[in-house]
């Protein structure tokens, strides 16, 4: 019998490894006090990989990766517009091992190393689950948009913050861009919070649907005070 065709095959890329996340600085607050924990926005393809959910190393869950419909919310990017109830339950993200990202139904990346955003059909949602009871603070940054041309479309980028009651979110901060202002956005909150309650991270668009935006360069850190 010959030897098998496939005898040298070998896998490559290598599958991803997810590498340990370094100890975040510590966040202060404006008096200069620090915080009693800080968590930092795990990078999709080293230090978050395959499981859209990412837990802590208490094994508890920290972060995870869901989308919403589009078409339920297209180019509604308006503050008083954001979609505040919890319409992307059950919809997790996939990773996509080729190209080391997490994914929507329509095979766009929705959350990788080269952006946050939407894909044809979804848009991206990053979901932090509380830990522990305190006074939450929380900063994050984009530095741009990566988009084809539709240059002149704006971008938003929503925190939403959900409670124990009930299924509706409150807006803690929303900031816009288009491509062509050369920019990014930038967004900070304080709310109190007790054990799994959540903070969400929202973009949208108010472009076409067969343009599939990406934040570029996204950014997140939380930290809680005592309360």
């Amino acid at each position: 019998m010959p030897d098998p065709l496939t005898a040298g095959l070998v896998l490559w890329p290598p599958a991803a490894v997810a590498q340990s996340m370094p100890v975040a600085a510590a966040m202060t607050d404006p008096a200069g006090k620090a915080a009693e924990q800080t968590w930092e926005l795990p990078r999709p393809g080293t230090n978050w990989v395959g499981d859209p959910v990412y837990t802590a190393a208490d094994g508890r869950p920290l972060w995870r990766l869901t989308w919403l419909d589009r078409g339920r919310f297209a180019n509604r990017v308006e503050r008083d517009a954001q979609p505040l109830e919890r319409a992307w339950e059950g919809n997790a993200m996939s990773w996509l091992e080729e190209a080391r990202n997490f994914q929507g139904p329509s095979g766009v990346q929705l959350f990788g190393a080269s952006g946050f955003g939407a894909g044809r059909r979804e848009i991206g949602v990053i979901v932090f689950s509380a830990p522990s009871k305190g006074r939450y603070r929380i900063d994050s940054a984009t530095t741009g948009i990566d988009i084809y041309r539709n240059e002149d479309k704006r971008m938003s980028l929503a925190l939403i913050r959900f409670g124990w009651k009930g299924s509706t979110g409150s807006l803690l901060a929303h900031a816009m861009a288009a491509q062509r202002d050369g920019h990014g956005v930038h967004i900070a909150a304080e709310t109190d919070m007790i054990p799994g309650e959540e903070l969400v991270l929202l973009p949208n668009f108010e472009g076409p649907g067969y343009v599939t935006p990406q934040w570029r360069g996204l950014t997140v850190r939380i930290g809680c005070f005592a309360p």
